[in-house]
This record gives structure tokens, sequence and C-alpha cells, in this order.
């Protein structure tokens, strides 16, 4: 009687053993899947919240896009794409984000490319200027040179000093003109005269002319 209840006993204690093995399994398990059922909805609320700002700077990138388009006379952008297959949605969604960076940097550019100069557009403004307004001054001053060696008399005492005044000034003008018509840019304002700069520029010729004339008018004399 005795070895039978200490065998019962016995069978009972490695059953109770084997039922907190279980249990203790069980609880693992659970504990594992409440912590694999949070971290994935942690995930989902993660790639929800990129989903929706990159859904936001898509939208952004596209009113800009097509506002560029707009303002460059250009066709409307073709904003479509095939669907996508996609297996892993953590790596699609960074996938995604690193697209709307590129775009966004490619976008940026195009803005500030249209905001130069359509020529030379890498020079200063004073630099441009002054090639333009140089140009323009020494064609003035060169045919200033031509009409007031093909004069003579009267027409040379009166009339060039007028022409001397005068064309530096229509020099002035047709420089910030040409200023305006090349390098104002596609986006912006229109393009910076520096007019003090082109006056300056556009004047020094006077000073050659005028000695030029009053030598004459002294040998004439």
């Amino acid at each position: 009687m005795t070895e039978s209840t200490l065998e019962k006993a016995g069978r009972s204690s490695t059953t109770w053993r084997a039922y907190a093995t279980l249990a203790g399994e069980l609880d693992a398990l659970r504990s594992a899947y409440l912590t694999q059922v949070t971290n994935e909805e942690s995930t989902r609320e993660k790639l929800a919240a990129e989903l929706s700002e990159i859904e936001q700077a898509v939208i952004t990138q596209r009113h800009q896009l097509s506002d560029l388009h707009e303002k460059l006379d250009l066709p409307p952008p073709r904003l479509t794409c095939p669907p996508l297959e996609i297996t892993d949605t953590v790596r699609a969604v960074r996938g995604a984000q690193e697209a709307v960076e590129v775009a966004a940097t490619h976008l940026t550019a195009a803005e500030t490319a249209a905001r130069r100069s359509p020529i030379l557009p890498y020079w200063s403004t004073n630099l441009r200027n002054t090639l333009v307004y140089g140009c323009t001054s020494m064609v003035g001053f060169f045919l200033n040179v031509t009409i007031f060696l093909a004069s003579s008399g009267v027409t040379q005492v009166l009339l060039i000093p007028v022409l001397f005044l005068a064309m530096p000034f229509l020099a002035f003008g047709i420089g910030g003109s040409l200023i305006g018509l090349l390098f104002t840019p596609a986006l912006g304002n229109r393009a910076p005269r520096t007019r003090p700069l082109g006056l300056a520029i556009c004047l020094v010729p006077v000073l050659p002319l005028c000695a030029l004339w009053s030598i004459s008018m002294t040998l004439g004399g």
C-alpha cells in the first residue's frame, strides 16, 4: 500500500512538473507573440507616418514641378508610373524616401538654374554688364572717330561735340537693353542693369574724343 502510494505520488509529481514546464513554455510563447504583435503594430504605425510624410512631399513636389513647367512654358509633365511589385514593405518605403530626396535635389537644381542668366550664368552681374557696356562703348567710340575723320569745317566744329556727348548715352541705352534681352533669367526678376557702372564705362571714351577734337581744332586754327 505504501509503495502504491509512493508510485502515485511520484507520477503526480512528474505530471505536475510536465504541466509546469508546458505552462512556462505557453507563457513564453504568449509573451513572444504579444511582443511580436506590439512590434508589428509599432512598425505599421511608423510606416504609416513615413508614408504620410512621403505623400505630402510628393504632392508638394508635383505642384512645384507643374509651376516650373508653366513658368518655363513647357508642356505639362507626365507624372505617372507603372505599378510596382512590393515584396518588402519596409525596404519599399525606404526606397521611396530616397527617391523623394533625390527628386527634391533635382527640382531645387532646376529652379536654381532657371533663375540664372541664360548666357554666362556663372559670371557675376558686374562682369557680364561690363562686357556689354564695354562693347557698346567701343562701338560708339569708333563711330565717333569715323564721323570725326569724315567731317570737316563747320560740320566738325558744330556737330562733333554733340555726337561726342550723345553717343555715350546712346551706347549706355543700347547696353541696358541688351542686358535685359540677353541676361534676364527664365524665372525671377529682370537682369540688373548696374546703371552707375554702365554710365561710367560709356563715358570713358569722351575724354580721348574731346582731346582729339581739341588737337584737331588747334592744328586747324
